[in-house]
């Protein structure tokens, strides 16, 4: 029987004692994202963040663009792989555009931070930036079913066949979670999506008259290769260079 890896308490591995103002607040978007993070993806992201500010030795704060562009710099000379410096970039740009949705920045210092074009691993998913996601709320401006499906997957991160499974039963619009069940691994796990998200939820959710949280007219249920479809037209109207999927978006 294979055995569970005890978890580690983040408290635990999270350094920075003398930036406890930074170690708090880091603590505090690690509870607030348990859910929708796996034990070894935290721990990652603690390893970077253990790595970041004690390199820059100041409070989260006080991080400039050209802080991290530094940062990023002398791990580029040392040889770090692309791939790793895109891991630690998200890493940075998920924490910090946290610590704008709860108030505590304006400015999101990532923002600018390009991740490197070309990428070691040949497996890798390339997802989409923001923009692309921008210019696709535009082009599904009058089409609110399409729009929910689009900012379902964009904040939550779950695969097509767990987003046309969701029902209303397993959302919880107070704490803005969803229950997905039976997802990888069959076990059922939570995930977090957006204010941005539950608004264009609750528009096309108006006329709906199913359990099922995506249905299409007369209740039938969207198939998978519906929606790639839709995404194939995406692509098309976009005329971007890499295709468009529920996947990478």
């Amino acid at each position: 029987m294979r055995r569970e890896r005890p978890e580690r308490p983040a408290e635990g591995i999270l350094k920075l004692y003398d930036l406890r103002k930074t170690r708090t607040i880091i603590l505090k978007y690690l509870k607030d994202n348990h859910h929708r993070l796996r034990q070894h993806t935290q721990e990652g992201y603690i390893v970077v963040f253990n790595q970041f500010f004690k390199y820059c030795n100041i409070d989260y704060n006080q991080v400039t663009t050209q802080t991290i562009r530094a940062w990023l710099t002398s791990l580029d000379e040392k040889g770090i792989k692309k791939l790793t410096l895109r891991l630690k970039i998200i890493t940075l740009r998920t924490f910090y555009q946290y610590c704008i949705e709860e108030g505590l920045m304006t400015e999101n210092p990532v923002t600018n931070i390009r991740l490197p074009k070309h990428i070691d691993h040949p497996y890798a998913v390339r997802y989409i930036e923001k923009s692309t996601y921008l210019q696709l709320m535009e082009l599904t401006n009058r089409m609110p079913f399409e729009q929910a499906i689009l900012a379902t997957l964009y904040a939550t991160g779950v695969r097509l066949n767990e987003l046309l499974n969701i029902r209303l039963a397993d959302i919880n619009w107070d704490e803005r979670k969803i229950v997905i069940r039976q997802g990888k691994g069959s076990k059922d796990r939570t995930v977090l999506f957006t204010a941005e998200c539950a608004e264009r939820l609750k528009a096309y959710l108006i006329t709906l008259e199913s359990p099922y949280l995506f249905s299409l007219r007369g209740n039938e249920a969207p198939t998978q290769q519906w929606v790639r479809l839709k995404f194939k037209g995406y692509t098309e109207a976009l005329d971007v260079e890499r295709p468009i999927t529920p996947h990478n978006l």
